[in-house]
């Protein structure tokens, strides 16, 4: 280069600034372990929450597939230390609802029963009704995180299959005959042969 520095090339990068604040206290984050679980077995998903500082209601809601999953039952947590809850089930949506006196831990227990012969991840995501959540600090926000649940299919990597079921009937009468199919990964026609004694 010369005096007037021509041909001169600077490169710029990022500043890290790294800030630290004691005072800095994390909002109520609300949760689930992730969960693996035989397709057609029932799922226990503990619902927990840290950082709470104590809660005197909440309205929760777990959204899933009603393909996938069917309500069982919930059952309370260690963490609400007073009061009951309720739930309701409808179109796949499970609200929870309770109101009583709570510290951090595991708030209740969603029980679903899974369908037969699914494979992969179906999660289940979480929410809640701020009108309707009270805690210690008023303004408080929490942060929800998806149940991240994986289905395993036993019968993975087989062919379908199909079956009737074996019915007994009386002579002179109609007999319907269900024709099941199991282990079906999609099915976007069949063709089936029934054959019978005449």
């Amino acid at each position: 280069f010369n005096e007037n520095w021509d041909d001169v090339v600077l490169h710029c990068g990022d500043i890290a600034v790294t800030v630290n604040n004691p005072n800095y206290v994390p909002p109520p984050a609300l949760g689930a372990s992730p969960a693996t679980v035989t397709a057609g077995g029932n799922a226990a998903l503990p619902v927990s929450i840290a950082n709470s500082a104590g809660m005197s209601r909440f309205k929760i809601y777990l959204t899933y597939d009603p393909a996938i999953y069917t309500f069982v039952s919930v059952s309370k947590g260690p963490a609400l230390l007073t009061g009951n809850i309720s739930s309701d089930a409808s179109n796949g949506v499970l609200t929870v609802t309770w109101t009583g006196t709570s510290t951090d831990g595991t708030l209740f227990t969603p029980v679903f029963a899974t369908a037969e012969y699914k494979q992969g991840r179906h999660d289940i995501a979480l929410s809640y009704d701020p009108a309707n959540t009270a805690f210690a600090t008023s303004g408080t926000v929490m942060a929800c995180s998806a149940i991240e649940v994986t289905l395993i299919n036993p019968f993975a990597g087989q062919a379908a299959w199909v079956q009737a079921d074996h019915i007994q009937g009386a002579a002179g009468t109609t007999v319907n005959v269900p024709v099941r199919i199991f282990n079906n990964q999609g099915l976007m026609g069949f063709g089936i042969t029934v054959h019978y004694d005449p």
